[in-house]
């Protein structure tokens, strides 16, 4: 594998650069719901039209209503059609209306759980971004006390510090503290005691 395609790799798998390419999707979060409201003043005009319209052919009914009612030679006959005409009319204009506001209810609550999930989504992505940055912080200072332990470990080998152990004279040596193995003793000498290291330095 190619060095930009592993670099390209480890891109994806790097949690911040998760969290971007999921900010950076949250536009199309609102794709629906802005392709929805464009639609809104179409359906506001359509729904317009289609009232004006009922409205006029009502007006019409009541004009022949009145007619008849004002002639000599009365029809009931028109005038109970007319009234019927009124009647679908008017449920007619109130099922538009309804329609209407069910339509723009439902855009207001697609914009508003588009908000909530892109508010949600970028809560979250804050959250991981700090995680991230304290999972770091902790792992960078894990490091460096487990840098200061090494550092301060007992002997060249750094392991058991149970084992039979001398100590080096010099108030500047880097370790201090030997195991007798490790330095070819077996037991600790009357005098004082310099290490290796100490002993080329004193030099």
């Amino acid at each position: 594998m190619h060095r930009t395609s592993r670099n390209v790799a480890c891109l994806f798998i790097y949690p911040p650069f998760i969290n971007f390419l999921k900010i950076r999707s949250l536009p199309m979060l609102f794709k629906e719901s802005i392709e929805s409201l464009e639609e809104t003043p179409l359906k506001v005009q359509k729904t317009i039209t289609n009232i004006k319209l009922l409205n006029s052919q009502s007006e019409d009914h009541i004009t022949t209503i009145e007619q008849q009612i004002e002639s000599d030679q009365c029809d009931v006959q028109k005038i109970v059609s007319a009234f019927l005409r009124l009647e679908e009319n008017e449920k007619e204009m109130n099922a538009h209306l309804h329609s209407l506001y069910n339509f723009i209810d439902g855009q207001t609550g697609t914009v508003e759980l588009d908000c909530n999930n892109f508010d949600e989504m970028v809560s979250k992505s804050a959250l991981v971004l700090k995680t991230n940055q304290i999972s770091a912080r902790e792992l960078g200072e894990a490091g460096a006390h487990a840098n200061r332990e090494r550092d301060s470990a007992p002997c060249y080998c750094g392991k058991d510090i149970n084992a039979k152990m001398i100590a080096c004279d010099d108030p500047n040596c880097r370790i201090e503290w030997f195991h007798l193995s490790c330095v070819g003793m077996a037991q600790p000498p009357a005098g004082k005691w310099y290490c290796r290291e100490c002993r080329k330095r004193q030099r």
